[in-house]
């Protein structure tokens, strides 16, 4: 009898949960949030900071690692990767000012599609500080042996999925799709999941020191920041595109 009783104590107890998981609104999930990860300051920390680390690129079945420098203010956005390849190393910087994106391929300025960087930037943590975007919990998935709770967020026309921990309410992942230009130089909608890890308490904030970028289904790149900066101060120079003519030359010319 006493097994019994426990029994359906211990069932009440886990249902009850389930519901009050269930009976959440979107806006006590947003919350809960933006508190576990610092509150405002901590959500815009995903778009302030510099960071120092190791980048993990897969080419099919091919993995390189290298170096990675990185620096988001806002919407602008500048990153050096240092990679090796048998004994040539190989550097290029990436950055975008807010309008106009660029590289420097080891001295070779050339110009980036502006759009994808604008479109990767509508997508952030920073919608759920968005006091005019529509929060819709639509279900609940599991990564990584984490239950996630599914938030949909629409703001100016775009939709943006987070999944956040049912534990302590960080965000394990952000799902969406945007238009970009692909590599065939023509504009499409492309997928993009990008997920965070391995949190570290900084501050009085949460920070993911590994996040794995997936486009199309498949991980192209994974960071494993070592030291990461909040709100750095930085020259606004950095993101300008330098004063270099284009390099108009085929692929081929420039090999000869």
């Amino acid at each position: 009898m006493k097994a019994k009783i426990i029994f359906i104590l211990l069932t009440i107890y886990f249902l009850s949960f389930g519901f009050a998981q269930q009976n959440q609104s979107p806006g006590e999930v947003v919350d809960k949030c933006v508190k576990a990860l610092g509150g405002e300051k901590g959500i815009e920390n995903f778009s302030n900071f510099e960071a120092k680390g190791e980048a993990h690129i897969t080419f099919g079945t091919r993995k390189i690692t290298g170096k990675v420098k990185e620096i988001k203010k806002g919407k602008r956005y500048w990153a050096q990767m240092e990679l090796s390849f048998g004994s040539s190393e190989f550097k290029a910087v990436r950055a975008f000012d807010g309008k106009t994106a660029w590289m420097d391929r080891m001295g070779t300025i050339v110009n980036q599609p502006s759009l994808n960087l604008q479109s990767d930037a509508d997508h952030t943590p920073a919608l759920l500080l968005e006091k005019e975007a529509n929060f819709k919990i639509t279900g609940e998935k599991e990564i990584e042996g984490k239950k996630a709770i599914r938030l949909e967020v629409e703001f100016k026309g775009k939709k943006t999925t987070f999944f956040i921990d049912q534990t302590d309410y960080t965000i394990l992942e952000i799902l969406f799709k945007d238009l970009y230009f692909g590599q065939q130089q023509t504009k499409e909608t492309i997928e993009k999941r990008i997920r965070y890890m391995d949190y570290k308490k900084k501050g009085d904030a949460m920070f993911p020191f590994g996040i794995v970028y997936y486009q199309k289904g498949k991980k192209n790149m994974e960071v494993k920041f070592s030291e990461v900066t909040f709100n750095p101060t930085v020259s606004s120079d950095i993101f300008t595109r330098p004063d270099q003519e284009l390099d108009l030359r085929y692929r081929e010319e420039m090999y000869h």
